[in-house]
């Protein structure tokens, strides 16, 4: 029996850690990590708890009222990041949406998607921000508009410049001048 604060964690001969504490009574007591052998329960100075296990590692529960995580995304699990001086942090779906995460608040910037987003370029002076959804697309960061500018699947990206960038794609490499 291993106490963190308000909860005791039961750790045994069977798989598995059990949590009880005032969220959860004796007698409803879920158990977690099934899979591992806990050998020791800590809790860290930023209230993480430290889940030692046998020749497994060291599993981590973060603190659970800091909020490291901002969305679940099981229905719609995210396949890129990007992260934008400008934008904040940029998410790709496997779904094809690409929603912005800012000032802790997660919005659908484009939600047209047919096929998983699986790149997102940019470059950090450039309006435009580059990804894939059966054609190239192109963000435009201050207005907010999409529009296609190639044909074919999104490889990758380079940018040169603000202005222009080279787009690898399934059917060649292309480059882009903005003026």
């Amino acid at each position: 029996i291993y106490e963190t604060g308000d909860d005791l964690w039961v750790a045994g001969a069977l798989r598995g850690v059990a949590l009880a504490g005032k969220t959860h009574p004796a007698d409803t007591m879920p158990v977690y990590f099934e899979d591992y052998f806990i050998s020791n329960v800590f809790k860290d100075h930023e209230n993480n708890i430290l889940l030692g296990t046998f020749d497994k590692g060291i599993l981590v529960i973060p603190d659970l009222e800091v909020a490291d995580v901002i969305d679940a995304f099981r229905d719609d699990p995210v396949k890129t990041l990007y992260s934008d001086p400008a934008m904040g942090l940029m998410l790709g779906t496997s779904r094809g949406k690409l929603m912005q995460h800012i000032n802790g608040k997660t919005t659908i910037v484009y939600d047209q998607g047919r096929q998983p987003i699986e790149g997102i370029y940019s470059f950090p002076e450039s309006d435009f921000m580059v990804f894939n959804d059966r054609q190239v697309n192109a963000l435009n960061k201050k207005t907010g508009k999409v529009i296609g500018i190639a044909e074919g699947s999104l490889k990758d990206a380079a940018f040169v410049s603000k202005n222009i960038f080279y787009l690898g794609t399934n059917i060649g490499v292309f480059k882009t001048v903005y003026n």
